[in-house]
């Protein structure tokens, strides 16, 4: 972000220009990444969650859609909407079954704690990169149904409940460490099983 502005009505930002496009489009063109593109890619993201967690903000809207690529191939974050600046140590309850909330894809990325209803902080962006690492290794959203109240069912039976494709060299599940984070811990895990060697 170079600069932002502000009226009585809105502020603005001045971001730099991504021409690569939205790394969705990209994911669809080709159907899904290998696993050396897809680390490359959360690589990216989780530079820029760790910006924003260092200043204490939790980006809640992780998704393919929200990460542009540069004219380089780097990605770069965008669409603040449901950011909020969180004190440290706490939790947030807003952002969950707001009416733009429930009808944006964001669904696939919505954390049991927030389904839940018990407050959320960045642990729900790193439930968010688990399922960005599933949906760029598969093509697709790792929990997905016909309506958001049949997705949340899913997502609240857990990895367990996945297929996973032959194909993936790595097991998605296995690389985010969707059972090894439970959301009351306070430090995420420091690697991804190994997967994440050489970023």
């Amino acid at each position: 972000m170079f600069k932002t502005y502000r009226d009585t009505k809105y502020v603005y930002m001045l971001l730099e220009v991504c021409l690569g496009g939205e790394l969705w489009t990209t994911l669809r063109d080709r159907g899904h990444f290998d696993d050396y593109t897809a680390r490359f890619y959360v690589a990216c993201v989780l530079e820029g969650l760790e910006y924003l967690h260092r200043k204490h903000i939790v980006y809640r809207d992780l998704k393919p859609e929200n990460c542009l690529l540069t004219n380089t191939g780097y990605l770069k974050l965008v669409d603040f909407g449901f950011a909020k600046k969180l004190a440290s140590g706490r939790k947030t309850w807003t952002f969950c079954g707001t009416p733009e909330f429930v009808f944006c894809c964001s669904f696939w990325y919505v954390s049991p704690e927030i389904i839940l209803n018990k407050g959320h902080d960045q642990a729900a962006d790193y439930w968010a990169l688990g399922i960005y690492i599933c949906e760029l290794m598969l093509g697709r959203p790792p929990f997905q149904a016909s309506d958001p109240m049949k997705t949340y069912t899913l997502i609240l039976k857990g990895v367990d409940a996945l297929e996973i494709p032959n194909r993936c060299v790595s097991n998605p599940a296995d690389v985010t460490n969707f059972d090894n984070y439970p959301p009351d811990q306070d430090v995420p895990p420091d690697e991804f099983s190994g997967w994440d060697e050489g970023f």
